[in-house]
């Protein structure tokens, strides 16, 4: 399996970045972003609040970006730990990967982080209680209003899947990437 294979969709406009398939969470935290951030590129990690988006908070992270290109998780909500069985915050994501899983991750927050884009992921992969998970991830970028973001918020939505141990696979399949332009045409 190809871990990080080509985006199959890139959209260009925020307006439809996100179809009505796409999970409600997604969508509310979407919707939530774009309210903060206004006409500017990016809101700042600041200007979240958490009571403004409950439902979704058990599936939020942060991520901080480091100067040497790694990303490490200033919080994870409880559903996004557990997919792990353990806490997240302060991990770098270079020690909780496998490396070719590692790579593509890596390389879709840094475009994140540091090409004005959202991004949508959908994957499906094992989890540390050896659950097979589809996942759908939303990335936006949070900053203060320069191009480069200097956090990510993440939001998780995923069901398990219920698979016979001989399809199981213990790498990382990587579905759908989905990116929108953040920076006005």
């Amino acid at each position: 399996m190809n871990p990080s294979p080509a985006p199959k969709t890139v959209r260009k406009s925020l307006t439809d970045f996100l179809e009505p398939t796409d999970p409600p969470v997604l969508q509310e935290v979407f919707a939530y972003w774009l309210r903060l951030r206004g006409d500017r590129p990016m809101p700042r990690l600041s200007e979240i609040d958490p009571v403004e988006i409950p439902t979704a908070l058990s599936r939020l992270y942060v991520l901080d970006v480091l100067a040497d290109g790694d990303f490490v998780y200033r919080l994870a909500g409880e559903d996004v730990s557990d997919r792990y069985g353990e806490s997240l915050k302060g991990k770098r994501i270079s020690e909780i990967y496998p490396k070719g899983d590692t790579d593509a991750i890596i390389s879709r927050w840094r475009m994140v982080a540091a090409d004005g884009v959202c991004c949508l992921t959908r994957t499906v992969h094992a989890t540390a209680r050896n659950r097979r998970i589809a996942a759908c991830r939303l990335l936006l970028p949070l900053g203060d209003g320069d191009r480069r973001a200097q956090h990510v918020l993440g939001v998780l939505s995923f069901e398990e899947l219920d698979l016979y141990d001989d399809q199981f696979v213990a790498q990382a399949e990587t579905v759908e990437v989905r990116v929108a332009d953040i920076r006005p045409k």
